[in-house]
């Protein structure tokens, strides 16, 4: 599977990285700020 980072750990960015986890991809998820 490739690798997938996804950029903004807001409500879309969460919820795109736990869909995508779900279906077996590797996910990375950046935020810019310490805690999102």
């Amino acid at each position: 599977m490739p690798k997938i980072i996804v950029i903004g750990a807001g409500i879309a960015g969460v919820s795109t990285a736990y869909a995508l986890l779900e279906q077996g991809y590797d996910v990375t998820v950046v935020e810019w700020r310490r805690y999102a």
